[in-house]
C-alpha cells in the first residue's frame, strides 16, 4: 500500500545547524556518473580536452561554458539571443525565450520571503519533515540556495541542486 503524505501543519520552524553530513555532488562527480546532458542534442556532456576543459563542457556538437564551477546549460535558442549573459527585455515570439526573459525579471529581486523570516523557516521545517525518509541521489530543480536546501535532507542523501538563478 502506498504511503499517503499529509500536509504538515506543524508550527515549529527550521534552524540551520551548519553541520550537513549529506553529500553535495561536484561537477566532476556529476560527469563521472553521466548525469548531465546537452539541452540541445540530449547527448551526454563531457569535458573538452585540456586546457579548455577547465571552463567548458561539450556533447561533441556544441560547447557549454562553465562559470564558477557551474555549467550554463541553456539551449542554443536562448544563448544565441543573449547579451552579456541575459536576454534583452523585449517580446519574443519563441515561448522558451519569453519564459527565460520573464524568469530573469522575476529573479532580479527578492521575490520570496527572506530565508531567515519566520514564514520561510516554517516552510523549511515542513519540507524537512516531508523529506525525512528520503535516501539516495536527490535532484532539486529550482533549489534557490543549495547550501541551505541540502540541510533540509537526511544524511542518507546525495544532493544535486540546480537553479539557473541561484547566483
Amino acid at each position: 500500500m502506498m504511503k499517503r503524505h499529509e500536509l504538515i501543519k506543524d508550527e515549529k520552524h527550521f534552524e540551520p545547524n551548519g553541520s550537513v553530513k549529506n553529500i553535495s555532488l561536484s561537477l566532476n562527480q556529476c560527469l563521472d556518473r553521466q548525469l548531465l546532458i546537452s539541452p540541445d542534442s540530449k547527448r551526454e556532456l563531457a569535458t573538452l580536452p585540456l586546457p579548455a576543459s577547465a571552463n567548458c563542457l561539450t556533447d561533441g556538437i556544441a560547447n557549454y561554458q562553465i562559470i564558477s564551477g557551474s555549467p550554463l546549460l541553456y539551449p542554443k535558442e536562448v544563448t544565441t539571443t543573449w547579451q552579456n549573459g541575459s536576454l534583452p527585455l523585449t517580446y519574443y515570439a519563441s515561448a522558451l525565450n519569453q519564459y527565460v526573459m520573464l524568469s530573469q525579471i522575476k529573479q532580479s529581486g527578492e521575490i520570496n520571503a527572506p530565508l531567515d523570516s519566520l514564514p520561510a523557516r516554517k516552510h523549511q521545517h515542513r519540507y524537512k519533515e516531508f523529506c525525512k525518509e528520503l535516501s539516495g541521489l536527490v535532484l532539486d530543480v529550482g533549489c534557490d540556495k543549495p547550501s541551505l536546501s541540502m540541510q533540509l535532507l537526511p544524511n542518507s542523501c546525495e544532493y544535486l541542486g540546480l537553479d539557473p538563478y541561484a547566483g
